[in-house]
């Protein structure tokens, strides 16, 4: 921390200060300790700046939960905080007229102090992130502590807030005359200034980086959405996949020792200590086996576990607090997708579960010609280091190169979409991110090498069933088929679900984006305008059916880049048909027949002794004259009730129609006895014992009918007292 950088800071909160004393009443400075008003308000900008620096971490720390809770709202509480405790502290004597007053000068300050921070740039907000991040998260994970996770949480919080912070004051303020102050500002005092040349998504992809892992995930998942993206965006965010900082060699060796309780050198005969690649979870070493075997070492960054936790967390409440606040719809279930998308991030950080899919995805993929996953070393991998077997190509996306090499990227097209089928329609379990980064091109024969099997997907039969139907009915342009798809493999999420509504918005979206396109119909845009339609009238697809979907969106994706010329629908739909073909034979058919006969005569042969004790059980009580028939009427007493309900209600109903009808004839005849006038008297004392009685059995059943309906709502809440 330079002087300059001091005495910018100081400055900074000399303005802020003063701007908030002349601008609101009941907050000024009495009684001077200081001769000048100007060194009294040095003062306090000095002590100022001490409690932003040391004291407002720890609260906001302390606080994080109750912030993402209040929206944002509780840091007015803590620049209060602030305030109070510079009044406390200085020399000076403060006029503070009230506690409202306190919360307008503590935000009032807070607000001026970081307009100008942004405008003269204190903070440089592209860091060059240092390694002692993980031994950082290393002490923090250990700390002993009860509830350390809140702990963590709160501290990853404060962290992400300032470093988003920085990032949006410096993308804002380029937008604006004011970059010239900045950068001349960030000049003289840091040099340099190597952010001045980068344009908006190239910070946005720095700010990922400098976030960590799970921010990096999240904009590689973007990028395989470029449809959805601005301009510049997709190309940027997709360099996240190969352009993350690598971790230095010695942390390597020890994840080395720690895992396979051996160094390098004695576990493999070579091991190259400049890492291959760098990813946003791990790294990637080159190595040879004692057997001579070229491998690829992939070695988890580490201790990267509490911090993806610490951010899962944070996303966790944070979409919790908007979708109660109402800021989010119903519709788009925030806790749901945050919590899929931690499930599957804290799967991937297992490399077990990728070991195994691999292996799996490897012997499913034995029938499709021109695929190859890499082999997998078992007694070299473990939770945090997987050994795979070392592989050479390009990534698909290289076209040049790929058209150099002479290979035709027509077939290698077919190929792929063949392969994304058959994992997808036959076999149900399939790679779950099938972007250019997890696919090589094998120069020299044209061989399609999935990599990265962290992330995969898995549809039972009915699904996969829908899923082909769904295709089929998207390449027949069939809006009642494409609904009867996806519906049979949604669910309601909302109590006014409407299926009717659904399927008329799927026929604008066939005919506006498949049969009056501007352009050929994108599969992207289907796929996304029927998600969104599927949201608005209630309804939400399985899980691993959207992952389904976004693998298809990812496929058109390379698709276009291969071959722009074909239509992803009708290519997927024919290769289908070839892999169906292929799969679904009467040999397999016969396979699926014997199997299914064999499971049926095992499941019936355990119940045999069963069939036999109750058919001998039977004929004892046959012979003995006994003929017992059992009958359920465990529910009659609820129906017995209502029909007594209705029974009643139809009596109190006649009762009264009969009252009004009598009464109204009784009442209006004309009178000529004295006989007639004591009958019409009579009938009159008549009528109002009636309308007692009618009016007791009215208090009855509404009475009933509270007492039923209580009991419901209890038995439905039984911590409603």
């Amino acid at each position: 921390m330079s002087w300059r950088f001091v005495l910018i800071r100081l400055l900074v909160n000399f303005t802020a200060i003063f701007l908030t004393v002349l601008l609101l009443p009941g907050f000024n400075v009495i009684d001077p300790w200081l001769d000048s008003w100007v060194l009294d308000l040095m003062v306090a900008a000095l002590i100022l700046a001490l409690l932003n620096t040391f004291v407002k971490p720890v609260l906001q720390v302390l606080a994080g939960r109750l912030t993402i809770a209040t929206l944002g709202l509780f840091g007015f509480i803590i620049d209060a905080v602030i305030l109070w405790l510079l009044v406390f502290i200085s020399p000076n004597h403060w006029q503070v007229n009230s506690i409202f007053t306190f919360l307008i000068a503590g935000a009032l300050i807070a607000l001026l102090s970081t307009a100008l921070e942004a405008i003269l740039g204190i903070d440089k907000p592209i860091i060059e992130a240092g390694e002692g991040s993980s031994f950082y998260w290393r002490i923090i994970s250990r700390l002993p502590i009860k509830r350390r996770s809140w702990f963590i949480e709160n501290l990853r919080l404060e962290q992400t807030y300032n470093l988003i912070s920085r990032y949006l004051a410096d993308i804002a303020v380029s937008r604006t005359p004011l970059i010239g102050v900045r950068y001349a500002v960030q000049r003289w005092i840091y040099g340099e200034n190597q952010q001045e040349n980068l344009t908006t998504p190239q910070k946005v992809r720095i700010l990922l980086q400098d976030l960590g892992p799970t921010y990096v995930k999240i904009g590689q998942m973007a990028s395989s959405r470029p449809e959805l993206l601005p301009p510049g965006y997709s190309e940027e965010l997709a360099r996240l996949q190969s352009t993350v900082r690598p971790f230095p060699y010695d942390q390597v060796v020890e994840m080395i020792k720690k895992e396979l309780k051996a160094p390098p050198e004695e576990v493999f005969e070579e091991f190259e200590k400049e890492p291959l690649a760098a990813a946003s979870t791990a790294q990637v070493h080159r190595a040879v086996l004692h057997t001579g075997e070229q491998v690829v070492v992939k070695v988890q960054r580490p201790d990267i576990v509490p911090q993806v936790r610490a951010d899962l967390g944070v996303m966790h409440e944070i979409a919790k607090a908007l979708q109660k606040r109402g800021v989010v719809g119903a519709s788009v279930d925030a806790v749901g997708t945050i919590d899929e998308f931690g499930s599957n991030v804290m799967r991937e950080l297992d490399y077990q579960n990728e070991a195994y899919n691999a292996r799996r995805v490897a012997y499913n993929m034995q029938t499709i010609p021109g695929v190859h996953v890499p082999k997998i070393y078992g007694q070299e991998t473990t939770s945090k280091i997987l050994t795979m077997e070392f592989i050479r190509g390009v990534k698909l996306n290289k076209v040049d190169q790929i058209d150099a090499a002479g290979i035709d990227r027509k077939q290698l097209a077919r190929t792929f979409i063949r392969a994304i089928m058959k994992q997808v329609l036959v076999d149900g379990f399939f790679h779950g991110d099938p972007h250019p980064g997890n696919l090589m091109i094998n120069l020299d024969n044209g061989i399609i090498q999935f990599l990265d099997l962290g992330m995969v997907g898995e549809i039972d039969l009915q699904q996969r069933i829908s899923l082909g139907d769904l295709l089929f009915s998207m390449q027949n342009q069939d809006p009642d088929g494409m609904a009867s798809a996806l519906l049979g493999v949604s669910v309601p999420f909302r109590a006014d679900a409407d299926e009717a509504a659904f399927k008329h918005d799927i026929e604008r979206v066939v005919t506006r984006y498949m049969i009056y396109a501007d352009v050929g119909a994108s599969l992207s845009e289907v796929l996304s305008a029927v998600m969104k339609s599927l949201a608005d009238n209630g309804f939400r697809l399985n899980p691993n059916m959207t992952l389904a979907i976004k693998v298809i969106v990812q496929v058109e994706e390379v698709m276009r880049t291969l071959n722009p010329e074909e239509s992803m629908i009708f290519s997927a739909i024919e290769e289908a048909q070839v892999v169906l073909k292929q799969e679904i034979t009467l040999e397999k058919i016969g396979d699926m027949a014997k199997k299914e006969a064999t499971n049926f005569v095992r499941e019936a042969v355990k119940r045999l002794p069963e069939l036999q004790g109750a058919t001998l059980k039977w004929l004892d009580n046959y012979q003995k004259g006994r003929f017992e028939v059992t009958v359920d009427t465990s529910d009659l007493g609820k129906h017995i009730d209502r029909f007594n309900v209705s029974a009643e209600r139809l009596m109190v109903g006649l009762i009264l129609a009969g009252l009004l009808v009598g009464g109204s004839i009784a009442l209006t005849a004309q009178v000529r006895t004295e006989v007639g006038a004591y009958i019409q008297l009579a009938v009159f004392a008549i009528l109002i014992a009636t309308a007692v009685i009618s009016l007791w059995l009215i208090i009855r059943i509404l009475w009933r009918s509270f007492r039923e309906e209580r009991a419901l709502d209890r038995n439905k809440n039984p911590f409603k007292s």
